[in-house]
């Protein structure tokens, strides 16, 4: 929930860069941060510009973390909590373990054929995001609507992609991803998008 203060340009901003970020999937776009150390979820600041921007009193959320700032976010954005295979929202902090990331997005839920915009949107937070090879980065391409040819990007983590793949969904119902770093960078994987892993990156190249 949004406070009605000056605080509410930055939110706008940050709203139209992430439905950008949406309309072109795999591109890297880099939401505007608010300043100082702390933030009224306790969350990294892309983090909880997008759990403030989605989360309300109309949904639910699962956060993956620790009980506190799990009741930080339910007391600003007044919703509720609920377990991963039933949260609207999944938020998974920065720093998290692989076993953590990949709980989030095989739990997920898709959405039913009658009901598919009720698949469920995975916030998770990376080391690191760039549109460029990094060492020790991952590699992706995207394809699918939105997407002239294909969009590569890179990522600190690889086992949202893993876990995604063997899940099965199958369109219109499955989850939407976001994944954000802690300088703003966010990158939307839509459920109608396909990702491919190019393998990891070793002195700023790929290696498949």
């Amino acid at each position: 929930m949004i406070s009605q203060n000056s605080e509410i340009h930055r939110i706008q901003h940050a709203f139209r860069t992430t439905m950008d970020a949406l309309a072109h999937p795999g591109r890297v776009n880099v939401l505007p941060l608010a300043g100082g150390d702390s933030t009224p979820t306790g969350l990294d600041g892309a983090l909880d510009t997008l759990v403030r921007m989605f989360v309300d009193q109309a949904v639910t959320f699962a956060y993956l973390g620790d009980a506190v700032r799990e009741r930080a976010i339910a007391s600003e954005t007044r919703s509720r909590a609920a377990g991963a295979a039933q949260a609207a929202f999944v938020v998974v902090p920065c720093g998290s373990t692989d076993p953590t990331v990949a709980y989030a997005v095989e739990k997920a839920t898709p959405g039913t054929l009658i009901s598919p915009d009720r698949g469920a949107t995975v916030f998770i937070g990376c080391d690191g995001l760039s549109s460029d090879p990094c060492d020790g980065m991952f590699g992706f391409a995207v394809s699918g609507p939105g997407v002239a040819g294909e969009a590569c990007f890179y990522a600190s983590t690889d086992v949202w992609q893993r876990v995604r793949e063997t899940r099965g969904d199958e369109y219109p119902c499955g989850i939407e991803i976001m994944l954000v770093d802690g300088a703003g960078r966010i990158v939307a994987i839509p459920r109608s998008s396909q990702v491919i892993a190019l393998g990891a990156c070793v002195n700023d190249e790929e290696v498949r």
